[in-house]
C-alpha cells in the first residue's frame, strides 16, 4: 500500500511540474463502438475455455438468472454490476494507464508500458495474497491494456477490454450480484496460454493494421 501510494503521489506531483497531453477521455465519434468492440473482445477471448467447455459437454448449465431470480432482482443485479464493472475498468484505465503513459510521453515506449503495467499489480496486492502467477498474470494484463490504450490514443477501447475480461470471471459463477448469467458445473477444458497466445494475435493484428493505413507522405 506504501509503495501504491508513493507512486500515485510522485504522478500528481510530476503532474503539477510537467504538462500532460490529453487522456482520450473525451467521447470522440466512435467511442461507443471502440467501447463495445473492446467489451466483445475481452469476454470472447478471456471466456474462450469456459466457452468452448459449455459447447462441447464439459460444462453443464445448473441454474439461471432468470430461474434463480424475481425481476425486480434480475434487473438490479445487471444494472449494478454493469455499472460497477464499467466504472471500475474506466478509472482503472484512465489513472493506471492513460495518466502515467501520457504523463511519461518523453520516456521509452517499453518504460511507459512496463512501469504503469507493475505498478497495476502491485495494486492488486493490496487486498489479495502475493502468488508468482498471479502477479504475472496482472502484469500480463497491464501490458496488453497499455498497448491497446496505445493503438487507438483513447482509454475506451482498453476500458472495453477490461470489461470484458473481467465479466468472463463471472458470466457462469452463479454470482448474481456479479452480473453472472449461469451457473455451471463441471470441468474446463485445457488450453494452456490459449488467451496470451490470442491476445498477442490481436495486437499485432492492430499493430499491423495501423502500420498499414498511416497516412504517407511522397512516392513509394
Amino acid at each position: 500500500l506504501l509503495i501504491f501510494l508513493t507512486y500515485k503521489i510522485y504522478l500528481f506531483a510530476k503532474s503539477d511540474l510537467v504538462p500532460v497531453p490529453k487522456l482520450g477521455l473525451l467521447p470522440s465519434k466512435n467511442w461507443l463502438n471502440h467501447f463495445v468492440m473492446g467489451t466483445t473482445l475481452g469476454f470472447l477471448i478471456e471466456g474462450f475455455t469456459g466457452i468452448i467447455s459449455l459447447l462441447v459437454g464439459r460444462l453443464h448449465i445448473m441454474e439461471t438468472l432468470l430461474t434463480a431470480n424475481s425481476v425486480p432482482n434480475i434487473l438490479i443485479f445487471l444494472f449494478s454490476s454493469w455499472v460497477l464493472l464499467i466504472a471500475n475498468s474506466i478509472q482503472e484505465e484512465a489513472t493506471s494507464r492513460a495518466f502515467p503513459i501520457m504523463l511519461w510521453n518523453h520516456r521509452s515506449v517499453l518504460f511507459r508500458i512496463l512501469i504503469p503495467s507493475l505498478f497495476f499489480a502491485i495494486f492488486h496486492l493490496i487486498d489479495e495474497p502475493f502468488e508468482i502467477h498471479r502477479f504475472i498474470n496482472l502484469t500480463f494484463g497491464g501490458v496488453l491494456f497499455s498497448l491497446f490504450y496505445l493503438l487507438t490514443g483513447n482509454i475506451w477501447l482498453c476500458s472495453g477490454v477490461h470489461t470484458g475480461l473481467n465479466y468472463a470471471y463471472f458470466w457462469n459463477t452463479g454470482q448474481w450480484h456479479n452480473g453472472a448469467l449461469v451457473r455451471t458445473e463441471g470441468s474446463l477444458i485445457n488450453f494452456p496460454f490459449m488467451s496470451e497466445a490470442l491476445w498477442l494475435l490481436v495486437i499485432s493484428a492492430g499493430f499491423w493494421f495501423k502500420y498499414k493505413t498511416r497516412p504517407r507522405c511522397g512516392p513509394y
